[in-house]
């Protein structure tokens, strides 16, 4: 079948042969778990992956999901109208022209997708993918290199999107997925996940203990979930009847074919695994992780799709025991899981001042050492993380990312329109400072400070203006913040969130209102926790909702909040003949 798919500059010009390349990727996960050896030490149960599931939570067995409701016509042409028009699709038709001329035909499509729904069948022609690898680091020769990311059929993606939306309904109702997942979550997200993360490393310091992470790296972990333990553990959450019918169909008989710019592979057929850029993908790797936490009795994990990180609140570093004992359960769970961990890249971060950086054997079994090896930095969901907390290798990795922007919208200013060049910097620079600025941003000012010129410059070449052009009025023709209030707005649009609870449950219990009040009563502050560091979140957050103005708090959605937020900072500065930046990560802006 002919395909609609855009040449990715990724992948054209490689040597990967495209049939050797699809066998590769086809068999990468069954090759992964055969190597994996189950280590029962005479004990079948501690080494079955029921083991560990038996322990996780279960589902409510007063209710399950045992079918999927049917859809409408109107609901399938909304859900259409979400998918951009230049999206890549395994079809004879380009995506676009599909949309334009799928009213026509929508009764027989839509009925199509709910004989799917109703007797539990995924149709084969949905269980055919295009794989474009993706290349992400590493020899370009080397198919292990690339993430292969499997194009399907619209119909798939139609009937996909609707049984996702049941499904992760239905786990959410139960409450089932771990609240140590925060990836590809309702009101979840890296920011969440970072700020709790390091509410728990600052307080641990203050404490004068040692913190430290492990951060895991699983082996092609997508690629290698086993289809038998996916859809047992589904059956375990309650996914039963002809909901679990569909999951068996949608799994076995998928076949693929990868595209190597203009080569295209034979098919192979896929034992293993869950595609890669598909909608359920996500959520069915998370349903096959999330009892993990499980096998974690000494440390706290975070979970992001597949990557980890184990956290300790205290590191002994003369017998490192916690740590071993840790390592040794979560192998277990991976082995039971036929998971294995890619060990080079799983290393340890702890956050003191040793100078000393140490590789720590952890004996498994009698002819299996697992070697940990310590780091000074880590980079986690993007995030450059070092043992001093002082962030200086991420702001120089904000600066090479967006100077090399910068080279190439100063080259190309006379050639842009204003509107392009505007364009150019909002939509590929401005995210380079905005990532987790409520993290990184406890650095030192002088690193904020660095940042401040950078950011200032991207602005100045964008209006090609003279570089000694006022910064504020080069803001204001940007419609820019300085880069201290785009911080506060965001740390506030956070706070919006958890104010009126739409964020992980376990952060709305961070905060508390002062004597009595309450959510419903919006002129009600915060009660500020003390703080050695004042660098926690549950510190810094209450101490940034406090100063917002009274008839803010009362927005009917965070869009508007924000909006009117950032309108209101922008006309106080501006217009402020007092105003002057600060850098200080614990003090916020007043604009009332």
């Amino acid at each position: 079948m002919a395909s609609n798919l855009p040449t990715k500059a990724s992948n054209t010009n490689c040597n990967l042969d495209a049939d050797e390349s699809n066998k590769f990727f086809a068999q990468i996960g069954p090759n992964i778990q055969e190597e994996v050896s189950v280590d029962t030490d005479g004990n079948e149960n501690n080494s079955s992956y029921q083991h560990f599931l038996d322990n996780a939570c279960p589902a409510d067995h007063q209710s399950y999901l045992e079918a999927f409701d049917e859809v409408s016509e109107s609901e399938v042409l909304e859900f259409m109208k979400s998918i951009p028009g230049d999206k890549a699709t395994n079809d004879p038709i380009p995506l676009k022209i599909f949309k334009q001329i799928l009213p026509t035909f929508i009764s027989p499509f839509t009925h199509i997708v709910n004989l799917s729904l109703r007797y539990g069948v995924m149709p084969n022609s949905c269980k055919v993918a295009i794989v474009t690898p993706i290349h992400k680091s590493g020899e370009v020769d080397n198919p292990g290199n690339y993430r292969p990311i499997s194009i399907l059929p619209v119909l798939s993606k139609t009937i996909e999107h609707f049984v996702n939306s049941q499904l992760t309904q239905y786990l959410d109702d139960k409450g089932l997925i771990s609240k140590c997942q925060y990836g590809f979550r309702k009101d979840h997200s890296t920011t969440y996940l970072m700020l709790d993360l390091f509410d728990r490393i600052y307080t641990s310091k203050s404490k004068s203990c040692r913190p430290g992470i492990i951060f895991l790296d699983i082996k092609k972990a997508f690629d290698t979930v086993n289809h038998n333990i996916l859809l047992s553990k589904l059956k375990h959450y309650g996914i039963k009847n002809i909901a679990l019918d569909w999951f068996v169909s949608f799994l076995r008989g998928r076949k693929q074919q990868t595209r190597v710019g203009s080569r295209i592979s034979n098919f192979t057929e896929i034992t293993s695994g869950v595609p890669q850029g598909s909608i359920l993908g996500p959520i069915l790797f998370t349903i096959f992780i999330n009892d993990l936490p499980t096998a974690c009795i000494q440390s706290t994990p975070y979970l992001f799709a597949d990557d980890g990180a184990l956290y300790f609140n205290n590191i002994d570093r003369e017998n490192y025991s916690k740590l071993k004992l840790e390592m040794k359960s979560i192998f277990k769970w991976l082995q039971a899981n036929k998971l294995a961990l890619n060990c080079d890249k799983t290393n340890l971060l702890i956050f003191d001042s040793s100078n000393n950086l140490d590789d720590i054997p952890i004996e498994i079994k009698n002819d299996v050492t697992l070697v940990v090896h310590e780091r000074k930095s880590q980079k986690y969901l993007g995030l450059i993380v070092d043992n001093k907390l002082n962030f200086y290798q991420h702001i120089e990795y904000i600066k090479k990312k967006v100077s090399k922007r910068i080279g190439a919208m100063y080259r190309s200013k006379s050639l842009l329109p204003l509107k392009f060049r505007k364009m150019f910097a909002n939509a590929l620079m401005l995210p380079h400072f905005d990532y987790l600025d409520i993290i990184w941003c406890k650095t030192y000012k002088t690193k904020l400070k660095e940042l401040d010129i950078t950011y200032k410059k991207v602005a100045k070449i964008a209006l090609d203006v003279n570089p000694k052009e006022s910064s504020i009025s080069v803001y204001k023709q940007m419609g820019w913040l300085p880069l201290h209030l785009r911080r506060q707005l965001h740390l506030s649009n956070y706070m919006y969130r958890i104010v009126n609870e739409n964020c992980p449950k376990h952060f709305i219990g961070k905060f508390t209102y002062i004597s009595g009040g309450s959510r419903g009563g919006e002129n009600c502050n915060l009660y500020t926790q003390k703080s050695k560091s004042h660098k926690e979140f549950f510190y810094l957050g209450a101490k940034a909702w406090n100063v917002i103005p009274q008839t803010l708090r009362a927005c009917e959605s965070v869009k508007k909040f924000s909006n009117t937020f950032k309108l209101l900072l922008l006309s106080k500065f501006s217009s402020d003949v007092m105003y002057k930046t600060d850098n200080s990560f614990n003090r916020f802006y007043q604009v009332d």
